[in-house]
């Protein structure tokens, strides 16, 4: 594989804006990050709610090795992955190092962070923009090789180029989120939905929209089917995040 050519952060973005497919992105991105000695990366869709969910939205764009990818994927680590659990939370980009000196991770999260350094990940980055209604965008960071450095500095410029690169990302793909699925909910089932999310029951709704308990009951199937959850709350947190309710 050719050296990248590193770049500064200014450069980076203004390459990403020059980019016309979401490989030349990446390389672009990858070309930024070797500055830094870096040159793992691993992008995901973090905001769902089954493990199944999640593990299908994991690795949307991802250099990781394929065989720790589908080993991770296997083990449903992802459950336990305290890197993934931190940036769930997290509003600042952090480094594999602090979440392993946390007193609450468990013996299977240590052993994700042992066998991910077995598979050549090391020294990595984790960081998670935070997006309207919910929305969650996880990326990891590692290196091929051991003895990179990392302070606040690098954090901080790692943070800003990772927002600029998903903007990028954003407008080559055409979407505005990583889940390009319609779902075409009708607007009866949009109006059931919205006044689940604002505390109804099935009686309530049938009461206010004219129909009987039953046939809002066809309708909550028809809405889990369509947004592929199991519940209620589920469907709610979905649409929210997707903007296909507003109850506020």
């Amino acid at each position: 594989m050719a050296k990248l050519q590193t770049m500064d952060l200014v450069e980076f973005i203004h390459a990403s804006h020059d980019c016309c497919s979401s490989q030349e992105l990446t390389d672009k991105f990858l070309a930024y990050l070797s500055r830094y000695g870096l040159d793992r990366f691993v992008m995901s869709d973090m905001a769902h709610d089954s493990t199944v969910q999640k593990e299908n939205h994991h690795g949307l764009l991802v250099n990781y090795p394929d065989e720790w990818m589908k080993y991770y994927v296997e083990n449903h680590y992802i459950d336990h992955d305290p890197v993934y659990q931190t940036a769930l939370r997290s509003l600042r980009p952090f480094t594999w190092e602090e979440v392993q000196n946390r007193q609450n991770v468990t013996r299977t999260g240590m052993r994700v962070m042992r066998e991910a350094r077995e598979c050549r990940l090391y020294d990595g980055i984790g960081l998670s923009i935070h997006l309207p209604l919910g929305q969650v965008i996880g990326m990891g960071f590692a290196a091929s090789e051991r003895g990179v450095s990392l302070d606040r500095r690098t954090l901080s410029e790692i943070y800003a180029a990772a927002h600029q690169f998903f903007v990028a990302f954003q407008d080559i793909s055409g979407i505005n989120s990583l889940d390009g699925q319609k779902h075409e909910l009708t607007k009866r089932e949009r109006e059931v939905l919205l006044w689940l999310s604002r505390g109804k029951t099935k009686g309530d709704i049938a009461d206010i929209c004219c129909m009987s308990e039953s046939g809002v009951k066809r309708h909550c199937e028809r809405i889990f089917a369509k947004l592929n959850v199991l519940n209620t709350a589920q469907a709610v947190a979905q649409a929210l995040r997707m903007g296909l309710i507003n109850p506020f």
